[in-house]
């Protein structure tokens, strides 16, 4: 059996191992990707001792600080300004809401506003003219 080898010539940036590996060449080394690295564990402070009492000091200091705070904004007047507004425009916007879903449906002719005689799009015999952009989704454009 008659065994040849072959030079292959690469250029200097291809002699990195990830670009050699990825070509198929290098004696089958696997290409470096991201790993995991092992990270250290740290050790536990115990509440015992001063730095653990501060620690836990400092939490309670910060979760008390953090409730006041919450609890002023729960109660001040910015919130209660919101939410009289919200209530105030939400019947007003279901309304509105309503009319553009009655008049989508009267213009397409279908659902509980599809049978409007006084609809855009139709015409004065009162046969419905698609919409111009219902005609070119429906067509693709042409």
């Amino acid at each position: 059996m008659l065994v040849t080898t072959a030079t292959v010539a690469l250029p200097a940036c291809a002699e990195v191992p990830g670009l050699i590996n990825g070509l198929g060449i290098g004696g089958g080394r696997a290409m470096p990707g991201l790993e995991t690295p092992e990270l250290p564990t740290l050790p536990l402070i115990d509440e015992n001792t001063k730095l653990g009492q501060a620690l836990t000091s400092a939490r309670r200091a910060s979760a008390a600080t953090e409730a006041a705070a919450n609890a002023e904004f729960e109660n001040g007047e910015l919130l209660a300004t919101l939410r009289a507004r919200t209530e105030e425009k939400r019947e007003a916007r279901r309304a509105q809401m309503e009319e553009r879903n009655c008049l989508r449906q009267a213009e397409l002719g279908v659902g509980d506003c599809g049978g409007l005689r006084l609809i855009p799009g139709a015409t004065k015999s009162g046969k419905q003219v698609a919409p111009e952009w219902l005609e070119s989704l429906v067509l693709g454009g042409e």
